[in-house]
C-alpha cells in the first residue's frame, strides 16, 4: 500500500512538472497559434508597404519595403512581379516567416532613378487565395550623396541659433531680421557633406571681428566607404565669433578641398551671410578669461571656454543601442532563472504535501512570467534628432529641445510618427530620428 502512494506521488509531481514546462514553451509559441485566422476586408484593406526604417532613401541604391501580414503563414500568401512606374525599378523580394506577429513578413527591395517624392503604386497580392492590391507609402527620395559634390556647411549653437534661418540639419541659410548686437559671441560647427574627407581649410575674416577656434580636428583622416558613411558629416571643428562694430557685418567664409564619394576632388565654399550689427551690450568680462593677439589687421581671441556644441558620435549612439539590448538580455537571463527556481521550489513544495506554500510559489511563477513580458516588450530606442514635436506634423508651432543620444521609450505609433518619452519629457518625432528597434 505504502509503495502504490509512493507511485501515485510519483506520477502526480511528474505529470504537474510537465504541466509548468508546457505552459512556459506554450507563452513563446503563442504568436503562431494564430496563424490559420482567416484576414477580414478591413484587415486587409489596412495594409500598406512601407520602407524600412534604417534605409537610406537616396537614389540609384535598393532600397528594402517591408510589408507584415498578420495571423497568415507564408504558404498563404503569393505575390505577383510588380509593374512599376518609370524610374521605379523592381530588384527582389523575400517571403518568411514573422515569428513576432505569427503571420508573414515580405522585404521588397527597389530602386530609384529620380528624388523627390515617389510612390511605387501597388503591389498585386493574393492572401488566402483572395486576390488584393497592397500601396506602398509615398517616399521622399534624396539625391545620392555619391553624386554629389562636397558642401561645407555651418551649424550655429542652440543659443546662437534664433540669429539664423535653418535648414533641415540645422545649418545656417541666411541671417533672420533679428539684430546681433555688437560684442555677442556666435559660436558654430563646420561641417563637411557628401565627402570622403578634406584636404585643406582656409578662412577669409571680415573686419572689424574677434575669431576664436575653440576645437580642433584631424580633418584629413580618410572616412569610411560611401555605403557605410554617406549620412554622415565631417567634422571640421568649432569656433565662435564675435563682431565688435555696429553695422552691418558678415560671419566668416570658410573654404575647403575635398574629395567626394566617387572621388573626385572640387572646391566648396561655405555660405556667405549679411548680418545688421546693433550697438553692443554692457557685459563684464574679466581679462584672464580670454587671450587676444593682433593679426593682419584683425583681432584673434583664443578661449579654453567656448560655447561649442557636445559631439554625439556614431559609435556612441551605437554604443547606447548595444547597452539597451545588453540591459535587456541580462533581464531576460533574470527573470527566467527567477521562474526557472520558483518552479524547482513548488515541485519541491508538493512533494513535502506542503500545498499553501506550494500554490503561493506558483502564483510567484505567474507573476514573475506576467512581469517579464511587461518589462521585455518596452519599445526602446536611442534619439538621434534635436527635437520633439506637440503633434505629428513638421510645421508644429510648440516643439521640445531633446539631446541628440537620449534613450526613449515609444508609447504610441502613428504612421512614420512615433511618440515617446524621456523621463518627464515627451513628444513626437519621425523614425528616422531614432536608432535600433526592439
Amino acid at each position: 500500500m505504502e509503495k502504490q502512494r509512493i507511485n501515485i506521488r510519483h506520477r502526480f509531481v511528474k505529470r504537474l512538472l510537465g504541466l509548468c514546462i508546457f505552459c512556459m514553451l506554450m507563452s513563446g509559441l503563442s504568436p503562431l497559434w494564430a496563424a490559420s485566422i482567416s484576414l477580414t476586408k478591413n484587415q486587409i484593406e489596412s495594409l500598406i508597404i512601407q520602407p524600412d526604417p534604417s534605409e537610406r532613401l537616396v537614389t540609384d541604391r535598393e532600397i528594402k519595403f517591408i510589408l507584415n501580414i498578420p495571423l497568415v503563414s507564408a504558404g498563404e500568401v503569393e505575390v505577383r512581379n510588380p509593374d512599376f512606374p518609370n524610374g521605379i525599378n523592381f530588384k527582389s523580394f523575400r517571403k518568411t516567416t514573422n515569428y513576432s506577429t505569427g503571420g508573414t513578413k515580405l522585404e521588397i527591395w527597389i530602386t530609384f532613378e529620380n528624388p523627390g517624392l515617389q510612390n511605387p503604386g501597388k503591389l498585386e497580392t493574393f492572401v488566402q487565395n483572395t486576390r488584393c492590391f497592397i500601396p506602398f507609402s509615398d517616399v521622399n527620395i534624396s539625391a545620392n550623396p555619391k553624386d554629389l559634390f562636397p558642401q561645407l556647411i555651418v551649424v550655429p549653437s542652440q543659443k546662437s541659433a534664433p540669429y539664423f534661418n535653418l535648414g533641415a540639419l540645422g545649418e545656417i541659410t541666411s541671417q533672420s531680421n533679428k539684430v546681433l548686437p555688437a560684442g555677442t559671441p556666435v559660436t558654430f560647427n563646420l561641417y563637411l557633406k557628401y565627402a570622403q574627407r578634406a584636404v585643406s581649410l582656409n578662412h577669409n575674416l571680415p573686419e572689424n571681428c574677434l575669431f576664436t577656434q575653440d576645437r580642433t580636428v584631424d580633418y584629413t583622416e580618410i572616412k569610411k566607404s560611401y555605403d557605410e558613411n554617406s549620412q554622415n558629416l565631417i567634422d571640421l571643428g568649432t569656433y565662435t565669433w564675435t563682431p565688435i562694430n555696429a553695422g552691418t557685418g558678415t560671419i566668416p567664409v570658410f573654404t575647403s578641398d575635398a574629395y567626394n564619394y566617387s572621388n573626385y576632388k572640387s572646391q566648396t565654399t561655405s555660405v556667405l551671410v549679411e548680418m545688421k550689427i546693433g550697438k553692443a551690450k554692457a557685459v563684464e568680462k574679466k581679462a584672464s578669461e580670454s587671450k587676444q593677439f593682433f593679426n593682419d589687421g584683425f583681432y584673434i581671441e583664443q578661449s579654453d571656454a567656448s560655447e561649442s556644441t557636445h559631439e554625439i558620435t556614431e559609435e556612441k549612439i551605437e554604443l547606447s543601442w548595444k547597452k539597451i539590448q545588453n540591459r535587456k538580455k541580462l533581464l531576460n537571463l533574470l527573470f527566467l532563472s527567477l521562474i526557472f527556481i520558483t518552479v524547482l521550489l513548488a515541485v519541491s513544495l508538493l512533494w513535502k504535501r506542503r500545498w499553501k506554500l506550494a500554490l503561493i510559489s506558483l502564483g510567484f511563477t505567474l507573476v514573475l512570467i506576467l512581469s517579464k513580458g511587461i518589462f521585455l516588450n518596452k519599445d526602446r530606442r536611442v534619439f538621434t534628432g534635436t527635437v520633439l514635436f506637440s503633434i505629428p506634423e513638421e510645421n508644429a508651432k510648440s516643439n521640445v529641445p531633446l539631446e541628440k543620444g537620449t534613450v526613449v521609450l515609444v508609447e504610441e505609433e502613428t504612421g512614420d510618427w512615433l511618440y515617446v518619452k524621456s523621463n518627464s519629457t515627451g513628444g513626437w518625432a519621425k523614425k528616422g530620428d531614432f536608432y535600433g528597434h526592439e
